[in-house]
């Protein structure tokens, strides 16, 4: 495992937590330089979980084209996006990004736990899923109805497992 963090702190509690694991690299780097310098892995199966620092003003920008540099250069690795859903985040936005770009085959699921309209902040968070492992959507509509059963304030928010772009 590559775990990178752009911040100094927590690249230094990161690389702390799996001091004596061998086969964790912890790097103190922009993400989306190390996407091209390690892709595609040696083993050519894996995943690239990226979660981007949304509250740069042009962080949908770099993380399009840190995903469209990281497709490719390894078109068949899984790359999983995370992303908070709370009233300043533009995910509307991001999805029609994704749709209209040359990406392939990604998939979003989504969990809130409050409504979409609540102020307090994060009312859930959502994934985006390039290249899904076959079959993850039948087994994410059957758990995230049950998990959002036991989250949810009051039977508030929603959950969403749908296909953005087809293979």
């Amino acid at each position: 495992m590559i775990a990178v963090e752009r911040h100094s702190r927590d690249a230094k509690l990161l690389a702390q937590e799996f001091d004596n694991d061998p086969q964790v690299s912890v790097l103190e780097e922009d993400g989306y330089h190390v996407l091209k310098s390690h892709l595609p892995p040696r083993e050519r199966r894996g995943l690239v979980l990226i979660d981007p620092a949304y509250e740069l003003r042009d962080e949908t920008k770099r993380l399009l084209q840190g995903l469209a540099d990281g497709c490719r250069r390894w078109p068949t690795g899984i790359y999983a996006i995370w992303y908070p859903i709370m009233p300043k985040i533009a995910v509307a936005q991001l999805h029609r990004e994704l749709i209209a770009s040359e990406i392939r085959k990604t998939m979003v699921t989504e969990l809130c736990i409050y409504p979409d309209d609540n102020p307090l902040g994060l009312n859930g968070s959502g994934i985006i899923i390039v290249n899904p492992p076959w079959k993850l959507d039948e087994e994410l509509r059957t758990l995230l109805p049950w998990l959002w059963q036991r989250l949810s304030a009051d039977g508030q928010g929603r959950y969403r497992v749908e296909w953005l772009v087809p293979e």
